[in-house]
C-alpha cells in the first residue's frame, strides 16, 4: 500500500482528489490512466472491485492520512525503479 500511496500522492496531493482517484481506479481500472505501469506490466491489470463507494472512500482516506509502514528496502527499490524509468512503459 505504501507504493500506491507514493504514486498517487504525487499526482493527487489533496485528500479529496486522492480519495476520488483511488476509488475510481478500484471501481474501474484503466490501463491508460494507471500511475503504476510497472505493476501492470508485472502483474497485469486488476479486475474491477464492486465494493460500496463509501467503503472505498474510507479506505482511500485511510491510505492518504495513514502512516503506512515501508517494507525493508522499499526506498532503495523505489528509487532504482524510477530513476531508470522502469515504471514508465507498459510494453
Amino acid at each position: 500500500m505504501i507504493a500506491v500511496k507514493k504514486h498517487y500522492i504525487d499526482t493527487y496531493s489533496d485528500e479529496q482528489s486522492f480519495v476520488k482517484a483511488v476509488a475510481d481506479w478500484v471501481t474501474k481500472p484503466d490501463e491508460s490512466k494507471t500511475l503504476m505501469r510497472g505493476a501492470i506490466r508485472r502483474f497485469k491489470i486488476m479486475p474491477p472491485m464492486p465494493f460500496p463507494r463509501d467503503d472505498l472512500k474510507k479506505i482511500a482516506s485511510y491510505i492518504f492520512k495513514g502512516d503506512i509502514e515501508k517494507p525493508k528496502g522499499f526506498d532503495k527499490h523505489f528509487k532504482e525503479e524510477h530513476e531508470k524509468g522502469k515504471g514508465k512503459k507498459l510494453n
